[in-house]
């Protein structure tokens, strides 16, 4: 089912980075940066961040817990790194955000935001990365970190 979503939400977007470049793509980024907890847009710019520097600690130091140990356990983060440009963006922007409710197993809830952002890397690649931020003690913390290519 993640599959199918993400292959369904590549392809909208793919189609949507394409063809918003030319009617105002900046206005989704500026609305999506207007509406989005502040916590969270930095987070997921500090991700891209992380993700060009290769940077292990600072992932892990931003993961929520469940992603801690899968992105620390039997190299889970090397095909990311590895598919990750090595070189900031040309540029980054917001594309699709959602926020929703989510409940914990043993009870209680929280709040999760989910972030597409349209990546491009020396004028001609582009990329599309999706991250799940949950709020642990007020803070966002990636518990899911999707990056592909987007088709031509």
């Amino acid at each position: 089912m993640q599959l199918f979503r993400t292959l369904i939400l590549g392809a909208a977007l793919a189609a949507g980075v394409m063809t918003l470049g030319s009617c105002g793509s900046g206005s989704v980024d500026s609305m999506i940066r207007e509406t989005m907890d502040d916590r969270v847009i930095a987070a997921a710019e500090e991700m891209v961040t992380l993700l060009v520097e290769e940077d292990r600690d600072g992932l892990l130091e931003m993961a929520h817990p469940l992603a801690r140990i899968q992105f620390s356990s039997g190299g889970a983060l090397d095909p990311l790194l590895a598919a990750f440009p090595d070189v900031t963006p040309d540029s980054q922007r917001f594309v699709q955000s959602e926020t929703s409710a989510y409940t914990r197993i043993g009870g209680g809830s929280g709040t999760q935001h989910d972030l597409v952002m349209a990546l491009t890397f020396n004028e001609t690649e582009r990329y599309l990365l999706t991250l799940n931020f949950r709020m642990i003690d007020e803070e966002p913390r990636v518990l899911l970190i999707e990056f592909e290519s987007v088709p031509e």
